[in-house]
């Protein structure tokens, strides 16, 4: 009902609009439809110029610190958690700093640190995720240290970084 009242005044308006006027409108009507229709145009130069200004933009990177209990080769059900999680966010790299572990041999520290990290590199396996894992001696004992370096708007549509 609507449309047929917009539709009636307009033809009114066009009834007493001399030619030019006419002619301008009855153009425009038909314009508006041909746009709605037809496909919007990209500025490609534009786009391309702005996906190289985001590439050269540094990654966002995040840090987060564990810290495991004496003697213990697995985190806690919480920090496995939170580090599934983490290894689910897509990134161009993670990196995980690991501490030695505090014993009261060098064998123990050994081991118990291997199976940290085998513990870490299960659960970045199980999350399909590529983990960068390196030995950090100067790092206090007992900690985990995740470094993430977020991707880059580029990467993420498929394009090249």
């Amino acid at each position: 009902m609507r449309k047929l009242a917009i539709t009636l005044m307009l033809l009114l308006v066009v009834c007493n609009l001399s030619g030019c006027a006419t002619t301008l409108l009855v153009n425009a009507l038909s314009k508006d439809e041909t746009n709605a229709n037809a496909k919007p145009v990209v500025n490609k130069q534009l786009l391309d110029t702005i996906h190289s200004l985001r590439a050269l933009q540094p990654p966002k990177t995040q840090t987060y610190a564990f810290v495991y209990q004496n003697n213990q080769a697995d985190l806690t059900a919480i920090d496995k958690l939170r580090i599934t999680h983490l290894f689910r966010v897509p990134a161009r790299e993670i990196t995980v700093n690991v501490a030695p572990a505090k014993a009261s041999s060098l064998w123990l520290q050994l081991s118990l640190t291997q199976k940290r990290v085998a513990a870490l590199q299960a659960i970045a396996d199980r999350e399909k995720c590529a983990l960068r894992i390196v030995f950090q001696p100067s790092q206090m004992g007992d900690t985990l240290q995740i470094v993430s370096e977020s991707l880059v708007f580029n990467e993420l549509q498929g394009g090249k970084a």
